[in-house]
């Protein structure tokens, strides 16, 4: 990538990889910049989900050294523009993936619902992958999003390229899909999301991250009408945490 920003040709607009360029960008009379450093910053995000909801899918714990990676390249001066990291280029991807994580939900009963909550094919208009197949994506996405969101940068440098707020949102938007709106695929994601972040999240924002915990562990599967696998593997949540993080809600 270093060897790439070094190609002034075939250059590209940099705001078209920003969702809000800030004024001293969205104003610049030149944003160009090289193209195959944007196209590989695209190959590494395209890699980083991959990985993802291949390995985190089923050993959720290979999420946090990709979540530690994806802070660190993203945070570094070197590959950003004009001070505003280039993560949109991932996130873009994730939101693509994992539209739940954006306070998009369907009837996953649906194709429609299917495609809206990111059910995947294999190929375009083919059939949709298997429901075992489908949970594993999301719980590495799940799993990957907490590790992304939840980066400590109180004693770096650098500026955190995907601010803790983002987390806070995303863990809103899933609890606060209407009880009868709630499908399997957010279960699986919360799961995977608080299954090792819950110290964190204690640690950023104390008494009201244990509020925050009991919400989506406790409130929110209870209001649900019909018992699952999934909602078992939330409310679960509730022991493990207390067995193995010494935290009660």
């Amino acid at each position: 990538m270093r060897k790439a920003q070094e190609l002034a040709e075939p250059s590209v607009d940099i705001r078209q990889f920003i969702a809000f360029p800030p004024p001293n960008i969205a104003n610049a009379e030149n944003p160009q910049v090289p193209a195959l450093w944007v196209y590989l910053l695209n190959i590494l995000a395209k890699s980083i989900l991959a990985q993802l909801m291949a390995e985190a899918g089923v050993t959720t714990k290979c999420a946090e050294p990709l979540g530690v990676l994806t802070a660190q390249i993203f945070s570094m001066d070197a590959f950003c523009y004009q001070g505003q990291s280039m993560i949109d280029i991932l996130l873009a991807k994730y939101r693509f993936l994992c539209p739940v994580l954006w306070g998009f939900y369907g009837d996953q009963s649906t194709d429609q619902g299917k495609a809206a909550i990111g059910w995947f094919r294999e190929e375009k208009n083919g059939p949709f992958i298997s429901a075992q197949l489908h949970e594993e994506r999301m719980t590495g996405l799940g799993a990957g999003y907490a590790a992304i969101a939840l980066r400590n940068f109180a004693k770096s440098p650098r500026q955190n390229p995907y601010p803790n707020s983002n987390f806070w949102k995303s863990l809103s938007y899933i609890v606060n899909v209407p009880p009868a709106e709630v499908q399997d695929t957010h279960l699986v994601v919360l799961t995977a999301m608080l299954r090792y972040s819950a110290p964190r999240i204690v640690n950023f924002w104390g008494d009201m991250g244990v509020l925050a915990l009991r919400q989506a562990i406790v409130l929110f599967p209870a209001k649900l009408s019909r018992k699952s696998t999934q909602r078992a593997m939330v409310e679960d949540l509730r022991d493990i945490l207390a067995r193995e993080k010494r935290i009660i809600i």
